[in-house]
């Protein structure tokens, strides 16, 4: 299948998502993303979930991070839309966070973060093939800010859904996930 048909046939998936199963999923995902090895990372960035577009619940990792791995720094970001691209920003506990007109939590007087130092990246998806490349929502933000960052940035996607055989439209561009998890399994691509 093409990206605008998977974008389309899985948002409506995640849309019919009952409060249950997307409650269900998301402890699920979580459970998986307990298991990743986080004792070497620095700055993990995590995408901050669009509530509107019923999206994985990121909350639930942060909290536990929090927790679990205090010496961890979370980053997260603000899209600048006039040029498709993303600044990263620190999310302490005291950051205060506005909803941009996409309905996308942002930071309001963060501390900035060069993309050089990230070592981990959480990608939100719609869609991804057993090759690990992702299908999001068609403005290319993450496929910028991968290109900023190390070689080496540990790049793990989140998915309700189970990935799909192959994405027929895969660009020079894209640049495939090494992992990602799904309420059922850890799916390793590299």
């Amino acid at each position: 299948m093409y990206k605008s048909e998977l974008r389309e046939q899985y948002k409506q998936l995640r849309n019919r998502l009952s409060a249950d199963q997307k409650k269900s999923y998301d402890n699920q995902l979580l459970a998986h993303l307990q298991q990743l090895d986080w004792n070497s990372c620095k700055y993990v960035h995590v995408f901050l979930s669009i509530a509107s577009a019923n999206e994985p619940d990121t909350s639930l990792f942060i909290a536990w991070m929090r927790v679990a791995h205090p010496s961890v720094n979370i980053v997260i970001s603000k899209s600048d839309f006039s040029n498709g691209t993303m600044q990263n920003f620190l999310y302490e506990r005291d950051t205060k966070l506005e909803v941009n007109k996409w309905g996308i939590p942002e930071p309001v007087h963060a501390v900035p973060v060069e993309e050089k130092k990230l070592d981990v990246i959480l990608l939100p998806l719609l869609a991804v093939d057993k090759a690990g490349n992702r299908v999001g929502y068609g403005k290319g933000f993450y496929d910028r800010l991968l290109q900023q960052c190390r070689k080496d940035v540990y790049t793990v996607g989140l998915s309700y859904f189970e990935p799909v055989e192959h994405i027929e439209d895969i660009g020079e561009w894209d640049i495939p996930l090494k992992c990602c998890i799904s309420p059922e399994r850890i799916h390793y691509f590299q």
